[in-house]
């Protein structure tokens, strides 16, 4: 995560997913040959430095502790986690009692 938030800003190259799903190599100082590339390549740019947290007309910190943002999913599963870690098993037997009841064998 270091290496997003600090990137080299020397280098001049940059990566991009292919429309394949393969890793491409970028030229940054390219030059769009069109409007609606130039448009695109600003527009990766701009979610780059977004994600980097590089934007300074954003405010990260009313994002980063606003829990209506956080990941459901991911809240639930910790939930649960939480809830049967704390669970006492109640069918463990206990050694030096003896059991009683039904063994839940039948027997016919």
């Amino acid at each position: 995560m270091d290496a997003l938030a600090n990137p080299y800003p020397t280098v001049t190259l940059a990566f991009k997913r292919g429309p394949d799903g393969g890793i491409i190599e970028e030229d940054i100082n390219e030059t769009p040959e069109t409007k609606d590339e130039g448009r695109e390549m600003w527009r990766e740019h701009m979610a780059v430095r977004f994600v980097q947290g590089r934007d300074t007309d954003f405010d990260y910190e009313q994002v980063d502790a606003n829990d209506e943002y956080e990941d459901r999913a991911l809240q639930e599963e910790a939930a649960e986690e939480r809830y049967f870690a704390a669970e006492s098993p109640d069918n463990v037997l206990d050694e030096q009692k003896p059991l009683e009841g039904e063994s839940g064998v039948q027997d016919y």
